[in-house]
């Protein structure tokens, strides 16, 4: 089974944590050609943002998701250009992790995202936490203080076009049972409980593999995502 190919990849899908030239510029197993990629030291990884969106999708799929939230450090590999196959999805996700659907206003959603970005910056020094979302989308500047560092905040509508992320509303969010629970630094989503938390309970490389199987077309195509859809539009480092 694992050796069954699900999709083609024709260009790098560049693995990377944390954006920037100055911080996990040589994560990638692909080498310069990802490490030194201008894309990826904008935005971010391709394999983190595709995840994020392949989460999105099925938490849509589930229950009318608005955005997901995924961390950089969950997604293990990058993939070269040639044949995608399900051992391939395994190993970019290999850990035990389900979906769960948080019902949270953006607030919490904001602070969840700034506590993530504090444990990269701050004394953990833990790239892993660095965060990507599915459906919304920021400028992030390292020199302001918690709270502020996140601006411009955007979540893409139901038609593609995106408008001003709304502090007061409530969301449907799907994340990682990890992360609900408040690990790598997402401290806020643990609050979140009760009758605001949901087990989907499907296994999040199963939502990779969903997602690739949903791609449009008999050959199936994984391809970076625009640039536009990336969590990090812009990103400014410390001085």
């Amino acid at each position: 089974m694992g050796a069954t190919v699900v999709a083609t990849a024709p260009d790098n899908l560049c693995l990377r944590r944390v954006p920037g030239s100055k911080r996990d510029t040589s994560r990638s197993s692909l080498g310069d050609v990802c490490n030194r990629n201008d894309r990826v030291n904008a935005h971010g990884g391709d394999m983190q943002q595709l995840v994020a969106e392949a989460f999105l999708q099925q938490g849509k799929t589930f229950f009318g998701a608005d955005l997901s939230i995924q961390n950089g450090g969950g997604v293990r590999v990058d993939l070269p250009p040639g044949k995608v196959t399900v051992k391939d999805v395994y190993t970019v996700l290999p850990f035990k992790n389900t979906l769960v659907q948080l019902n949270a206003t953006g607030a919490e959603v904001k602070a969840a995202l700034e506590d993530a970005v504090e444990g990269v910056v701050g004394p953990a020094l833990n790239t892993g936490c660095y965060p990507y979302t599915g459906g919304l989308r920021w400028r992030l500047d390292l020199n302001k203080p918690k709270g502020s560092r996140l601006s411009h905040m955007e979540i893409r509508t139901e038609h593609g076009a995106y408008q001003p992320f709304d502090l007061s509303k409530t969301y449907k969010v799907v994340t990682l049972s990890f992360l609900a629970d408040g690990n790598d630094s997402f401290t806020s989503l643990k609050n979140i409980t009760g009758e605001r938390r949901i087990d989907v309970g499907l296994d999040y490389a199963e939502a990779f593999l969903r997602y690739i199987e949903n791609l449009p077309g008999k050959d199936k195509v994984l391809s970076p995502l625009p640039i536009n859809e990336y969590s990090t539009q812009r990103f400014i480092y410390t001085h």
